[in-house]
């Protein structure tokens, strides 16, 4: 009995990640009073203080997939739309093969297109991280990926809606990793 004490605190403890971790496989978008807009990394920044409304967004149950067992396939997604004040946020499901089975198909990650008023601001931006490689995947990251976008109304910024010059603030957050492949000597061993 003295045993499984110990043994229950491990296997707690080993699954806490798991556990913690499930949030971060959604899409999360923090929306303030002022009508600030985080989506993304950039929402999970503790540096700001808390959201008005926060919401996690489950894009991979928005991917449509056809077929049964091994000739699974996806099929395009369907579309949520949230809004967080003047603006108005269309989230879809991505993927960058439809065979789940096949090269690159093992990830999916959420699409973005985001409205202020009439005028759009982001189309099909896709919320994930890039790694450049040379296994012809990304030679460089596309332009479009973006690990979160924060967006800030002509109000919210220190000018102020009365500056004629006043525009609409929109953040991309970026970063990517670069794995390469080093061909081993004969002479050395692992």
């Amino acid at each position: 009995m003295h045993n499984a004490i110990p043994i229950l605190l491990l296997a707690v403890l080993l699954l806490l990640p798991a556990i913690v971790s499930a949030e971060e496989n959604g899409l999360a978008m923090e929306c303030y009073k002022n009508g600030i807009l985080r989506i993304g990394s950039t929402a999970n920044d503790k540096s700001v203080s808390a959201p008005d409304k926060r919401e996690l967004i489950d894009y991979d149950s928005l991917i449509k997939t056809e077929g049964t067992d091994d000739k699974i396939r996806r099929a395009g997604s369907s579309v949520t739309e949230k809004t967080c004040g003047a603006f108005k946020i269309k989230i879809s499901g991505g993927y960058l093969n439809p065979n789940p089975q096949g090269r690159l198909g093992f990830g999916s990650f959420p699409v973005v297109s985001i409205t202020y008023g009439k005028t759009s601001i982001v189309e099909n931006y896709n919320i994930q991280s890039c790694e450049k490689n040379d296994e012809g995947y990304y030679e460089d990251c596309p332009e479009k990926w973006v690990n979160g976008i924060a967006l800030l109304p002509p109000d919210a910024l220190p000018s102020g809606a009365s500056d004629p010059r006043a525009k609409l603030y929109v953040s991309f957050d970026r970063s990517y990793s670069e794995a390469k492949y080093v061909p081993l000597s004969p002479t050395v061993t692992p």
